[in-house]
């Protein structure tokens, strides 16, 4: 009798606790923590184990105590490495954006030949290309911009932007939770 009441004590335990875990854990940012969230319910689960076969030896709150600490580090390994793998992915989706948002920012021929014929200061174009960057340029986008007015100065900058390397984007190691990437230029 006394045997069925620390086994039943033992099962409800190890759900109370793991209702409490599947809650879910979140960090500041409001990132879940799968680490914490998962230690939480492994050891309920190792508890709720542990007492059940620690019951078969008379030993229910020893078995459920190792149970809960094996439960808890298993869930805890488990958790960090999902972590793991969503920063990485995150920061993988970071770099993407950031790279196709110094792709929208490069300027095309048209661009140049418009800022050319508004007037604007040969040097002033320069500092915008070499600012902003430009796609490599074809033989017909030379010949458009040469009979468009656009000096041969601008024109060789335009060409030397191109063969430029971009700026790098440089993702944080995983582990490490960056809102945004940070740029390092050659």
């Amino acid at each position: 009798m006394k045997r069925d009441k620390m086994l039943r004590l033992g099962i409800l335990a190890g759900l109370v606790v793991t209702g409490l875990g599947s809650t879910g854990c979140t960090t500041t940012n409001g990132t879940p923590n799968n680490t914490g969230t998962d230690a939480i319910a492994g050891g309920a689960v190792g508890a709720g184990a542990g007492a059940l076969l620690g019951s078969a030896v008379r030993a229910p709150v020893a078995g459920a105590l190792i149970g809960g600490a094996l439960g808890a580090s298993t869930g805890a390994a488990i958790g960090s490495n999902q972590d793991r793998s969503q920063a990485i992915q995150a920061n993988q989706q970071a770099i993407s954006q950031a790279q196709a948002q110094a792709q929208a920012r490069m300027l095309q021929p048209v661009d140049v030949v418009n800022m050319t014929k508004s007037g604007l200061d040969e040097q002033l174009i320069i500092n915008q290309i070499r600012t902003s960057g430009c796609l490599p340029l074809d033989p017909p986008n030379l010949t458009y911009l040469q009979q468009s007015g656009v000096s041969s100065r601008v024109i060789g900058e335009m060409q030397q932007a191109a063969a430029r390397p971009p700026a790098v984007v440089v993702a944080p190691p995983p582990g490490y939770y960056y809102r945004r990437p940070y740029y390092v230029y050659p």
